[in-house]
């Protein structure tokens, strides 16, 4: 099933946004994104979830940007994570988006099996002390693209959740300006305990990112 959500030229509002996004990819298969959209609202934490999110992404989904008549990306504005990845046993590929102004970070893939994050960009993220109490830290902390069921670095004690993500993990060709303030923790692409031997095992591809 496909569905081409296009925004075109009107006023952005989240209180549309959102909610069609949210049921395109609870949806559909294949979401085609046009134009501007708003994810500028406070998040929400689902019922059984612990960490919030603007849109959740819960299953087998390709979501597609495609560049409008003046050549542009289809923009995401605003937004504490404005995708969730949380698809234990299904594969997720999200490309050609552009993503404004998120606060923590665009991306965070809390399970999944099998991932595509490719041509990309993330512009200008906002850190947060909220992000920073989960994964540990003092200072502010915000991270464009994180694959990992804990923010907080594993160690042997608490190696995390790894058996979340499987798959082949690929994330291809992005392009990040973090644009953190100073003191603060601004990353680009962070992995956490991904992948679990014999029987949730992943092959890792990073490459042609440009932080």
């Amino acid at each position: 099933v496909n569905l081409a959500f296009h925004v075109g030229n009107r006023m952005r509002d989240h209180m549309v946004d959102v909610p069609a996004v949210q049921t395109a990819v609870t949806r559909v298969g294949r979401l085609v994104m046009m134009g501007h959209c708003s994810f500028d609202r406070p998040p929400t934490t689902p019922v059984g979830a612990i960490y919030s999110r603007i849109v959740t992404v819960s299953k087998k989904v390709v979501i597609s940007g495609r560049m409008d008549a003046n050549g542009d990306m289809p923009t995401i504005e605003g937004g504490e994570w404005p995708f969730l990845v949380d698809a234990v046993d299904a594969h997720v590929t999200i490309q050609g988006l552009h993503f404004v102004r998120p606060r923590a970070g665009a991306i965070w893939v809390f399970a999944v099996a099998g991932l595509a994050v490719t041509g990309c960009r993330v512009e200008g993220i906002e850190p947060t002390a909220q992000f920073a109490m989960e994964a540990g830290q003092v200072n502010p902390v915000s991270t464009a693209i994180f694959v990992g069921a804990d923010p907080h670095p594993p160690n042997a004690n608490f190696p995390g959740k790894p058996a979340n993500c499987s798959g082949t993990l690929t994330i291809l060709n992005n392009d990040i300006d973090v644009g953190g303030p100073l003191g603060a923790q601004s990353l680009g692409v962070v992995m956490f305990g991904v992948g679990r031997s014999p029987d949730k095992e992943v092959e890792v591809y990073v490459s042609g990112n440009n932080i």
